[in-house]
């Protein structure tokens, strides 16, 4: 879930992920294109979870989910829309459904 809920919010602030890139993950980062440096430390992270066997996507644990139980994990999530969750980029229960969408693929 990790992969999919930053490559929706790396875009408020790609500089952060550029840093965590560079300073994290020792990716040679070029600042002149900080989403292209942003999303090779988001896919660089993704790698390190897989060399260790775990799973980065739902659908990595051959499970599928259908949009009736995405409604129900974001509805869940947003406590029946009456709350935002994060910090980084405020995410609404759309913002939820939609990381479960890309989680999912």
């Amino acid at each position: 879930m990790w992969g999919s809920w930053a490559r929706y919010v790396f875009k408020e602030n790609s500089y952060r992920f550029l840093q965590f890139a560079s300073h994290v993950l020792n990716i040679p980062c070029d600042y002149s294109q900080p989403e292209k440096a942003a999303l090779e430390g988001i896919v660089a992270l993704e790698e390190f979870f897989i060399s260790l066997g775990m799973p980065v996507k739902i659908s990595d644990l051959n499970i599928e989910l259908t949009e009736m139980q995405i409604e129900e994990l974001a509805q869940k999530c947003s406590f029946d829309n009456q709350r935002t969750i994060g910090n980084f980029k405020v995410l609404n229960k759309e913002d939820m459904k939609a990381i479960y969408r890309m989680a999912s693929r």
